[in-house]
């Protein structure tokens, strides 16, 4: 995946790639594996200044980070124990 991309989830496979959002994406598309870094129901994704591709999960209430480039998640959430579900994302510089 490549930021300026569109990523686009794959809820029945908690992963995630970057294409048409208009079209299903398949198993061989996925650029994340499935439950990658703990990913569930993935929802809201955005890609930061740091060409990292965060993640909302769903299930587990969390916000992960990926390398885009290799598809590996940080070994750590980046934002843990949410309050709600979280289903959208935006990424803003300070």
């Amino acid at each position: 995946m490549v930021p300026g991309s569109w990523p686009r989830a794959a809820w029945n496979r908690d992963s995630a790639a970057a294409g048409d959002p208009g079209r299903r994406m398949t198993s061989a598309e996925a650029a994340l594996e499935p439950g990658a870094g703990g990913l569930r129901a993935p929802a809201g994704m955005a890609f930061g200044p740091d060409g990292r591709l965060y993640i909302s999960s769903r299930e587990t209430k969390q916000i992960l980070r990926f390398d885009a480039s290799t598809g590996k998640p940080d070994s750590d959430p980046f934002i843990d124990d949410l309050e709600d579900f979280p289903e959208f994302i935006a990424l803003v510089e300070r």
